[in-house]
């Protein structure tokens, strides 16, 4: 017998950096996306390096610190969200590291009956990740319902014009778009909505398309308070891993230097 699964939760696809780094060079570095990447990690010795990439040059070893790799920590989002969903009477299942599940995610979208996939896009800065999670997804199985949220998809909205987004909307090839800083009640109505035939249009916070392109509802900014919505570790406990990174606040109440992501998360 199928299990049902009301929402499939994908964490980060992220390549090795310095391949990243390397392609996101060649759209230049003035572009919008190299300024970001730059901002966001450290120069050392010509290089652009991540906060891991420091630890593991200053602060590891061979006898007692070993060397740490970004995709060993478990996914804050994805902690919250699927408490957020278990809590509100909705199955899920997850893959922390998109790159390193496929095997996965491949098993569970053919052999599971999963009604949506949640793409989350907390430290993306260009549409790749998002179409190659795309592709792999409608390559699996073509009638589960896919949806992107997160701070990417906020962004991209209050950038651009309702005709670039159109565009945009269709190269990404998701079937639904959180436009929320937050979403996390937006995506509990959205997957109510889908599992009970109910209209969509009465969806705050969506895009969505029709045969007339894609439609955006109505925005109504979402507060969802942290301290209603603690994170119960016992549905990960089995496959956190050894490194969990705790959330202590909705975005950030500073504007460092070196950070770009209270720009993209409010």
């Amino acid at each position: 017998m199928k299990k049902t699964i009301d929402c499939f939760l994908i964490g980060q696809n992220l390549p090795p950096f310095q391949d990243f780094e390397r392609y996101i060079r060649t759209r230049g570095i003035d572009s919008c996306a190299y300024r970001d990447l730059a901002i966001n990690t450290f120069q050392h010795n010509g290089k652009y390096c991540t906060a891991t990439d420091m630890y593991n040059m200053y602060c590891s070893d061979n006898n007692t610190r070993q060397p740490i790799k970004d995709v060993e920590f478990f996914n804050a989002a994805i902690a919250y969200l699927g408490s957020y969903l278990h809590r509100r009477g909705f199955s899920f299942d997850f893959v922390n590291a998109f790159r390193d599940e496929k095997a996965y995610i491949k098993e569970k979208l053919e052999q599971e009956d999963v009604l949506t996939v949640a793409i989350l896009t907390s430290h993306y800065i260009t549409t790749d990740p998002i179409t190659e999670i795309v592709r792999f997804i409608r390559m699996c199985n073509q009638k589960i319902k896919k949806v992107v949220g997160g701070p990417f998809i906020a962004t991209v909205i209050r950038s651009f014009p309702e005709s670039v987004l159109d565009h945009l909307f269709n190269f990404l090839g998701a079937d639904f778009y959180v436009n929320s800083s937050q979403g996390e009640e937006t995506l509990v109505k959205l997957i109510h909505s889908l599992k009970n035939n109910l209209p969509l249009e009465n969806i705050n916070n969506i895009c969505y398309k029709t045969g007339k392109g894609f439609v955006s509802t109505q925005i109504e900014i979402e507060n969802n308070p942290l301290s209603e919505n603690m994170v119960q570790w016992d549905l990960f406990s089995d496959r956190a891993g050894e490194y969990v990174n705790i959330r202590t606040a909705i975005s950030c109440p500073f504007s460092c230097s070196f950070c770009a992501f209270p720009r993209h998360a409010g």
